[in-house]
Parts: structure tokens; sequence; C-alpha cells
């Protein structure tokens, strides 16, 4: 089993960052071109919150808020869970159930690392796997 800086590494790096200062129209932006549900929001090269697309939904279109002119500190989320690079992946899953979250944030001795999604730690259970998966095809 795999801790959560193990999987990490196995990622590809992703360029989605955003400041808190940008808009939430440039953080959509982001968000499509690197093809994920959630930007990382950095300050000076501080880790400050994520901003993802049920942040936006809830925060903004439901408060009828506009993208090109709200900024990313008002719509993101400081409150995700924070966990150490050793925590092992089964961790990191009951984690999430217990908050309730499909992000966790990654630090090891106070320095980001990076943001683990629901579908990382799916993924690696997946793999973890011993029996192949076998798929039953069915003619309606």
């Amino acid at each position: 089993m795999k801790n959560a800086q193990e999987i990490l590494n196995t990622k590809a790096v992703a360029n989605n960052t955003v400041t808190s200062s940008d808009t939430v129209i440039h953080a959509l932006a982001v968000m499509r071109s690197e093809n994920l549900s959630y930007v990382v929001v950095m300050d000076n090269g501080k880790f400050v919150g994520i901003l993802g697309e049920r942040d936006y939904t809830q925060n903004g279109i439901l408060q009828g808020r506009h993208s090109d002119t709200t900024l990313v500190k008002e719509m993101m989320r400081l409150d995700y869970p924070v966990i150490e690079a050793t925590v092992s992946s089964d961790m990191c899953l009951e984690m999430m159930d217990m908050y309730k979250t499909r992000y966790l944030v990654v630090f090891y001795e106070n320095q980001y690392l990076g943001v683990l999604t629901m579908h990382d730690l799916l993924r690696e259970k997946v793999s973890e796997q011993k029996k192949p998966i076998r798929f039953v095809a069915r003619t309606l």
C-alpha cells in the first residue's frame, strides 16, 4: 500500500495554480486547460486554499456572482483536510469519507507537496487489486 507522497509522485505535474486575487473566470480557464476540477490557490509561493467546481457552483452561480468580476478569494475554500505525506492510501480514503471531500492537501514538514483527489486514490486502489478486473458484456 502506497502513502500520499508515493501516490503524488505518480501524478503528472499540473499547472493548475492561481492566486487569491485572480478572477474566478481566470481560475475556470486554468481548470479547463488542465482538464481538472480544481485549482490550487497560492499566494507568494504559499498554499492558501483550493477552488473547486463545487465551490464555484455553491459560492458563485447560486449566489448570483459573476465570474469575471469575482475574485478567487471570495469563493475558494480554506478548510480542506491537510495530511502528512506519510499517510497511507487507506487512511486517505477514510479521511475523505469522514470529511465528505474529494481533495486532501498533502504537506511534508510544513512544505506543500500537492493535492490528492478521490480519483487518484481510486486509481491506486484498483492497481492494488491482485485479481484482474473482468468486464462482462451483455447484449440487450
